[in-house]
């Protein structure tokens, strides 16, 4: 970040409105002298006198910028893998080489995968509670209070019984 001498000094030279998109996209106010410009509209940024690292940017044409947005041949400029930007040395075009796009991940243009085979397994989707109950045509409180008088009308039922002392007891009237 830097200093609020050099952060005014640097809105008054950029203008307002370009420093406070700088502000939004990297976080500070820079000047520098314009490099280039791609084909998508980003522009190219140098200042020597920043500190090595920081020294080279970009200015994105759209506001929701993503760094799948650079082109190769400026990557390897703003990355300083090549020291010329590419309007001055330009890159070979190979006649194999694709056109560049853009990472599209998490965007309704991200590629989604499809099958085209049928299933082997078809998964099993149990019926529902409510289902099972309008199918025997008595409600799921008559089911239970019905198992639970049997149990209490059974032969051997004693109150010692471990039905009578276990949780799931239910006292039927």
């Amino acid at each position: 970040m830097s200093s609020i001498p050099r952060l005014v000094k640097n809105i008054f030279k950029v203008g307002p409105r370009s420093a406070f998109k700088q502000m939004l996209t990297i976080g500070e106010v820079k000047t520098g002298t314009l490099v280039g410009v791609d084909k998508f509209g980003n522009k190219y940024f140098e200042n020597k006198e920043e500190v090595c690292g920081r020294d080279r940017w970009v200015e994105y044409a759209h506001y929701h910028s993503d760094s799948s947005q650079i082109p190769s041949e400026w990557h390897g400029w703003v990355h300083k893998i090549i020291d010329e930007p590419p309007t001055v040395n330009p890159p070979i075009s190979l006649k194999y080489l694709q056109e560049h796009t853009e990472n599209f991940t998490g965007t309704p243009k991200a590629f989604k995968t499809y099958n085209t085979t049928a299933p082997k397994i078809i998964a099993w989707e149990p019926k529902s509670y409510c289902t099972l109950a309008v199918m025997s045509l008595t409600p799921p409180c008559s089911l239970i209070s019905n198992a639970a008088s049997y149990i209490l009308r059974s032969p051997g039922f004693t109150s010692n019984s471990a039905v009578f002392n276990s949780p799931f007891y239910l006292y039927s009237a």
